[in-house]
């Protein structure tokens, strides 16, 4: 099973969320979307101004973004060894 790593993109500098290992993509962007929810809720002040959570596997690929605002659309990256 592989690593995902969580940031947190703040001006595009990356703020760790934590790493988990996960049975796949699918599984860390359920992980990643609820994140999104809990930090919308906890930290409402975040909201609104172009933050993301981005997604990263094991092999320093970004897999998936998610915006902060609720606005924005999400990003999906094609998978790649």
């Amino acid at each position: 099973m592989p690593w995902f790593h969580f940031d947190l993109l703040i001006d595009e500098l990356a703020h760790s969320q934590g790493s988990m290992i996960l049975e796949g993509l699918n599984e860390a962007r359920d992980r990643a979307d609820a994140l999104v929810e809990e930090l919308r809720k906890a930290r409402p002040d975040l909201v609104l101004k172009g933050y993301k959570l981005r997604v990263v596997n094991e092999h320093a690929r970004t897999v998936y973004t998610k915006p902060l605002d609720q606005t924005e659309t999400m990003q999906n990256y094609p998978e790649r060894d």
